[in-house]
């Protein structure tokens, strides 16, 4: 079982953890865990998560800097300017038990992490995994969106929606979507099909345009203040 969370653990910033707990706890009793915390200067948010192999995949904001612990050694990520989005991928452990019936989460670590970057406000909200390992992020973004060795994305004006396509636990980048208009669009959900095949809800002002092939018709438009959208993607490697 693992939790994700934000936690207040200082006056002016505020970090975040991922709290794993191992299902096999007799009721009454003091349970092993692990907590993995995201902190450095600023704020830290979780916003979702997904289960995979034994782990999980994270997805959120930080402005300032973000630092993880991977491997022993701290790595630190700096926020181009406003929130800046990340994923991670984290192995939560196997629960170890020794003979006086004391446990312990072992292995568990963050393994690797992905910052989307640029001088606007960049926030990854939703995240969904498949079977073989397809890992699909959905946020949304201002001005522009860069994750190496991916192209960049520009926004359309206001904020538009992204969707990131990763492979596997190493969260290897394979594909960096977008699309907006002059009104506000933003991701409420995403899920992904064994095949590959993601499926994104949100919320639209005006138009959300055709942006480096997120649509496959030309755009999609309403006349009303606030509209839902539901666009489905081939997010195959």
């Amino acid at each position: 079982t693992s939790i994700a969370s934000n936690w207040k653990g200082k006056v002016v910033d505020e970090d975040a953890f991922l709290l794993a707990l191992p299902a096999d706890v007799a009721p009454g009793s003091e349970p092993p865990g692990a907590a993995l915390i995201l902190g450095g200067s600023g704020t830290q948010r979780i916003e979702a998560m997904a289960s995979y192999r034994g782990g999980v995949v994270a997805v959120g904001s930080f402005t300032g800097v973000l630092e993880v612990l991977i491997d022993a050694d701290v790595v630190s990520f700096a926020s181009a300017g406003g929130r800046d989005a990340f994923v991670l991928f984290a192995d939560m452990g196997t629960t170890v038990w020794d003979e006086n019936g004391l446990g312990w989460q072992a292995g568990a670590g963050i393994r690797s992490v992905r910052v989307i970057s640029g001088p606007g406000d960049q926030i990854a909200s939703g995240v969904a995994v498949n079977d073989p390992g397809h890992i699909v992020v959905a946020g949304s973004f201002e001005e522009t969106a860069t994750l190496e060795p991916l192209a960049p994305i520009v926004s359309a004006g206001g904020s538009d929606v992204f969707v990131l396509g990763l492979m596997t636990s190493a969260l290897t980048p394979r594909q960096l979507l977008g699309g907006g208009s002059a009104g506000t669009q933003r991701p409420t959900g995403i899920a992904i099909s064994d095949a590959g095949t993601a499926v994104i809800v949100g919320e639209m002002e005006n138009t959300l345009n055709r942006g480096d092939e997120l649509l496959d018709a030309a755009s999609i438009t309403t006349t009303q203040p606030l509209a839902g959208f539901v666009v489905a993607l081939d997010m195959r490697p």
